[in-house]
C-alpha cells in the first residue's frame, strides 16, 4: 500500500473511531440524564407535626414554571407564583405550620407580582401566627421601595444591623440611541399609532416625547401612590411619614429601626436561634405536600400568555420571565384542548405579556371568542405584572378582566418600521447592488430607507391594524367612540386607572379571577388544572432527548444562563 494510501486509511479509521467515541459518550449523556431525571422526580414529603415555613424571596418566583429539561437540572422551576400564593394561604389555616421565616435582599417579582404575594403573606399574618422577614440589607442593589413594600407582609422585619432600608422611592428610565446612530449613518423610518405609542421612541428620538412623558408620569404617580399606602398600612404608619422616610433614604438601619420601619436588628443566626426547637420545611416541600389532592370532577382550566407574545410555539430560552416567548400554536390548542374536556366548566388565561405579534394576539384572541361561542364557555383573563398592548390584546376575548391595581396595561395601539443602514455602509466603504421584480420588492430591505410609495402603503397597514384593534376592544368593552379614544392612541395605563376608563372589570388577584370562573360557570366544588397538562421530568427528558441537536442544545442553554445571569441581568421591574 501507497504512503498516500496508508494515510487515507488511517484518517478514516481515525474519524470512524471519533464518531464511534462520540456515540458512546452521548449514550453515556442520556443514560446518566435519564437516571438523573428518575432519581430527582420530586416525591411528596412526611411533614412533621409543627415546623417553620421557609421561602427565598431572592429567587426568581416565575409566573410558571418552565417546562424546560435544563432549566429542571439548574433547579429554577420548582414552582410557579400561583403556587407560592396558594402554598402561604394554605399555611395561614395549617396547624402543622408554626411560623413563616422569609429572606429578602432584592426581590425580582414586578410590581403587579408583589401586589399579590403581599396579599397572601397579609392572609398568613391576619390568621394570627407569628411571620419574619430577615433582610442584610432590603434593596441590595439599591432600588428597595418594591422590596420593602413585600417584606410589609409579614409581622416582623429583622435587619442586621450593617444593614440598610433602600425605599428610594421608584423611576423609570429608557435609553435613546438616536444620535448615536446618526453618527454612524443609521437612519430610521418608524411610525407610531397614536401619539401615545412610544415603542419606537428610544431609536427615533433623544428624549420622551411630551405625550409619553405625561403617560409615564401619570403611571409612575399612580404605582408610588399604590405603594406608599399599602405599605404605610402595612408597618402602621401614617403615609405622610413614610413618604418623608423615603425622601430620606437610604436609611442606615438605626434610624430603619427609629422610625418603626424593622423591628430588631439582629444577624441571621440569631433569628435560626429563635426557631431553633422546629424543624425547617422549604416552601418548594411544602408546595409538594400541599398539591398533593385529588383532581374534582369540575375543573377550572388556568392558561398561561406568559412573555414575549409569537407565532408558532412558546420558547423558553432562558430562566426567567423577562425572556420568554408565548407561543400563540401553543396556547390555541391548549385553549381548544380545554374546551374539548367535558369535566372543563370555565377558563381563565393569565396573561403577563408586554405583547409581541398583532397576529398571533389576533390567534389567541379568536380561540378564546370561539370557545365561548361553541362551548359555552365562561373565560376570566386575569392580568399579571404586564398584560399591554397585544397581551391586551388577548384579554378582549374574555368575558371579563380582572387585573391588580399595579399591573401595567392598555398600550392600545401599534407601531412599526425599520432601519436603513446605507450611511453605515457608505462610511466603511461596503456597496450593495440588486435586481428586482415588484415595485416594493425591496420594502423592508435595510440596505435603504423607504420609498414614498412604500411608506404610504405601510403607514396604511398600521391604519388597517389599529382599526381592527380598536374596534374589537370597542365591541368587547362596549365603549363609546368618545370613550375608545381615551382609553386607547397607545396609552398605557395601572390597572386602577384601567379600571376608571373600562378596560377591565375588577382590580384583584388571580384567585379573584378564579372565583369570577367559578361564579359565572355556577359550580362549587372544582380544580383548578393547567392546560396543556405539565409535563414529567422523564417527558420532558425524553422531549430534550429528541430534540434535533442535544450537544447544540447544551451549548445554548448554556450561553443564556451566561448572557442573563452574568452579562445582562435584568434589572428590577420598579426602581
Amino acid at each position: 500500500m501507497s504512503a498516500v494510501g496508508k494515510l487515507f486509511k488511517f484518517i478514516s479509521k481515525t474519524i470512524i473511531f471519533l464518531f464511534a467515541l462520540l456515540g458512546i459518550l452521548t449514550a453515556a449523556v442520556i443514560a446518566c440524564l435519564i437516571v438523573l431525571a428518575s432519581a430527582i422526580e420530586p416525591s411528596v414529603p412526611s411533614l412533621p407535626e409543627k415546623f417553620a415555613l421557609v421561602l427565598n424571596l431572592d429567587e426568581d418566583i416565575q409566573e410558571n414554571a418552565q417546562e424546560d429539561f435544563m432549566a429542571f437540572l439548574a433547579d429554577t422551576s420548582l414552582f410557579s407564583l400561583k403556587d407560592a400564593n396558594e402554598a402561604i394561604k394554605y399555611a395561614a389555616s395549617d396547624p402543622k405550620v408554626d411560623v413563616l421565616v422569609g429572606r429578602l435582599n432584592s426581590s425580582w417579582l414586578g410590581a403587579a407580582q408583589v401586589q399579590e404575594m403581599h396579599e397572601a403573606l397579609s392572609a398568613f399574618k391576619k390568621a394570627g401566627k407569628d411571620s419574619f422577614l430577615y433582610s442584610e440589607t432590603i434593596g441590595m442593589d439599591g432600588y428597595g421601595t418594591s422590596d420593602y413594600y413585600l417584606a410589609s407582609g409579614f409581622k416582623e422585619i429583622w435587619l442586621q444591623p450593617t444593614g440598610s432600608v433602600n425605599i428610594t422611592g421608584l423611576f423609570m428610565e429608557a435609553p435613546f440611541f438616536n444620535s448615536l446612530l446618526q453618527k454612524i449613518g443609521v437612519t430610521t423610518d418608524f411610525y407610531a399609532r397614536h401619539e401615545y405609542k412610544g415603542g419606537a421612541e428610544n431609536m427615533t428620538a433623544d428624549t420622551m416625547s411630551p405625550y409619553v412623558r405625561q403617560n409615564m408620569e401619570s403611571i409612575a404617580d399612580n404605582l408610588y401612590k399604590q405603594i406608599i399606602t399599602k405599605t404605610a398600612e402595612a408597618r402602621n404608619i401614617e403615609a405622610n411619614a413614610l413618604e418623608k422616610l423615603v425622601n430620606e433614604a437610604p436609611l442606615s438601619a438605626t434610624k430603619a429601626l427609629q422610625n418603626g420601619l424593622v423591628d430588631k436588628l439582629a444577624y441571621r443566626d440569631e433569628l435560626e436561634e429563635r426557631i431553633k426547637d422546629l424543624p425547617q420545611i422549604s416552601l418548594d416541600e411544602y408546595i409538594l405536600y400541599q398539591k398533593n389532592y385529588v383532581e374534582k370532577k369540575n375543573k377550572i382550566a388556568l392558561i398561561y400568555v406568559n412573555g414575549m407574545i409569537i407565532s408558532g410555539q412558546s420558547n423558553y430560552p432562558s430562566f426567567g420571565d423577562d425572556n420568554a416567548f408565548a407561543g400563540a400554536d401553543d396556547i390555541t390548542e391548549a385553549i381548544y384542548e380545554a374546551a374539548e374536556d367535558k369535566d372543563v366548566k370555565a377558563i381563565v388565561i393569565r396573561i403577563n405579556s408586554p405583547g409581541g405579534s398583532y397576529t398571533a394576539s389576533d390567534a389567541i384572541w379568536h380561540a378564546l371568542e370561539t370557545v365561548k361561542a361553541k362551548h359555552k364557555i365562561p373565560v376570566v383573563a386575569s392580568l399579571g405584572d404586564t398584560a399591554a398592548s397585544g397581551g391586551y390584546f388577548a384579554a378582549i376575548g374574555a368575558d371579563k378582566i380582572v387585573a391588580m391595581p399595579a399591573s401595567i396595561t392598555g398600550s392600545i395601539g401599534v407601531f412599526g418600521g425599520k432601519v436603513s443602514l446605507d450611511g453605515l455602509w457608505q462610511k466603511i466603504g461596503v456597496s450593495w447592488d440588486m435586481v428586482q421584480k415588484g415595485q416594493n420588492a425591496d420594502m423592508m430591505s435595510l440596505n435603504k430607507s423607504f420609498s414614498p410609495a412604500q411608506r404610504k402603503a405601510f403607514e396604511e397597514s398600521l391604519d388597517e391594524v389599529y382599526l381592527d384593534f380598536t374596534q374589537k376592544v370597542a365591541k368587547a368593552r362596549k365603549l363609546s367612540p368618545e370613550a375608545l379614544d381615551k382609553a386607547a392612541r397607545g396609552r398605557v395605563f395601572t390597572g386602577e386607572q384601567a379600571l376608571t376608563v373600562g378596560l377591565v372589570d375588577k382590580l384583584g388577584s388571580l384567585d379573584t379571577a378564579i372565583e369570577k370562573a367559578k361564579e359565572l360557570a355556577d359550580i362549587n366544588n372544582y380544580s383548578v388544572v393547567i392546560y396543556p397538562k405539565p409535563k414529567s421530568k422523564i417527558e420532558l427528558l425524553n422531549e430534550f432527548i429528541q430534540s434535533k441537536n442535544i450537544i447544540s442544545t447544551i451549548g445554548y442553554r448554556l450561553n443564556t444562563i451566561l448572557y442573563d445571569t452574568v452579562l445582562f441581568s435584568p434589572a428590577p421591574k420598579i426602581k
